[in-house]
């Protein structure tokens, strides 16, 4: 039923901004990795069964968590490979690799939000937490660059709000 609701509310949404026939491209990105593909393929599928005029015009994922349980454990080689981790701060690291995984796999066949969370959330720190704790300060979008810091907010700012917001008319 859930999904049921998610597809009318985007439906919804989207008609109420567009007319029928705007090519709908779903994009997202991080964990829209899991969600933009299966918009897509109900847009698809619901076009193609004549049920919505909504043509699907492609989708795009950008830095997407598609995969958690392959994907988390694929950071800290990255990692070594890049000189951002020695190969023995991975190489304990990887010790909660199987751990990480079996919770990620029990979460995809379960499908339960806090065990999902909780799930992501133990990966994050066990695999991603060693390249932010040897790194203080790293761009997690590039890791070439540094986080900008703005001071008024006391935390790291890794896409300033004034690129993005309009502001005047």
């Amino acid at each position: 039923m859930r999904r049921l609701n998610l597809s009318l509310n985007l439906s919804c949404a989207f008609r109420s901004q567009h007319s029928p026939s705007t090519p709908l491209p779903p994009a997202g990105e991080s964990y829209a990795g899991h969600y933009v593909p299966a918009v897509a393929s109900r847009v698809f599928r619901a076009a193609k069964a004549g049920e919505t005029a909504i043509p699907l015009a492609g989708f795009a994922i950008g830095n997407g968590l598609v995969d958690p349980a392959i994907q988390y454990g694929a950071y800290l080689d990255f990692a070594v490979q890049n000189d951002l981790l020695s190969p023995s701060v991975r190489d304990a690291a990887m010790t909660l690799y199987p751990a990480c995984k079996t919770a990620l796999e029990a979460c995809d066949a379960a499908g339960w939000d806090a065990e999902c969370v909780a799930a992501v959330e133990f990966c994050q720190v066990t695999m991603f937490g060693p390249v932010l704790v040897a790194n203080p300060g790293i761009n997690v979008y590039d890791y070439r660059k540094q986080c900008e810091v703005r001071a008024a907010l006391g935390r790291p700012l890794f896409f300033p709000p004034d690129l993005f917001v309009r502001t005047g008319t």
